[in-house]
């Protein structure tokens, strides 16, 4: 369930969120682009679809969260 919240990507939001630490927005493309490339990159090692969704609405929930944490704390990504 929690292999996708597992990644340098996640990682890195989560440094962000609890140190409000400055991240090169080049490096924060890449392990994006590592994160993305390894979520999709997944779909053929689930032989179940709903296996496959409950662990995307896992990263998706995780995600939400440091969201708010962000805000919350004044910071922006966008």
């Amino acid at each position: 369930m929690k292999r996708f919240i597992n990644t340098k990507f996640f990682l890195v939001l989560q440094e962000i969120s609890q140190n409000g630490t400055d991240v090169d927005i080049r490096f924060l493309t890449t392990v994006y682009n590592e994160f993305m490339r390894y979520v999709f990159g997944e779909y053929i090692n689930f032989h179940d679809n709903i296996a496959y969704r409950n662990v995307l609405a896992y990263t998706l929930s995780e995600l939400i969260v440091i969201e708010k944490f962000v805000q919350k704390k004044g910071f922006d990504f966008y």
